[in-house]
C-alpha cells in the first residue's frame, strides 16, 4: 500500500503539484517464481532412408538393433526400382538407442 501525504513534488518538466492527505493507493502485489528446467530431451520421431533405383531391379531395406548378432529384419516389404529415387520412413522408438540399415538387391520374386 502507498500512502500520499502533505507534500510538494516537481515533475520532470518544472511542475509543481501536491498530493491529498492521507491518500492511499493500492498497489498489486508482485510474484515472480522461477521453476528449474529438470531435463531437456530433443526427441525424433522417424527417419527418412531414400536411395536411388535401377530399373527391373528389387531391393529389400533391412535393420538390425545390435551388431553382436547377424540377424537382419526387413523394414516393410520388396520394392520395385524404376530408376528414380525412392524414400521410406522408419519410426523411432523410445527406449531403442540405435538402429543400423542395409539395402540388399534381391531380385527374387516376393515372398507371398
Amino acid at each position: 500500500m502507498f500512502r500520499a501525504g502533505n507534500e510538494a513534488s516537481t515533475s520532470n518538466n518544472g511542475d509543481t503539484f501536491a498530493s491529498r492527505e492521507n491518500t492511499e493507493f493500492p498497489i498489486p502485489e508482485l510474484v515472480v517464481e522461477f521453476i528449474p528446467i529438470e531435463s531437456l530431451t530433443i526427441r525424433v520421431s522417424q527417419l527418412e532412408l531414400c536411395w536411388g533405383t535401377a530399373s527391373n531391379t528389387l531391393y529389400q531395406l533391412e535393420y538390425r538393433s545390435l551388431l553382436t548378432t547377424n540377424a537382419w529384419l526387413p523394414l516393410g516389404g520388396q520394392i520395385h526400382g524404376n530408376g528414380v529415387p525412392f524414400c521410406t520412413n522408419d519410426l523411432v522408438v523410445v527406449g531403442q538407442p540405435q538402429k543400423f540399415y542395409r539395402l540388399q538387391i534381391t531380385n527374387a520374386p516376393p515372398q507371398l
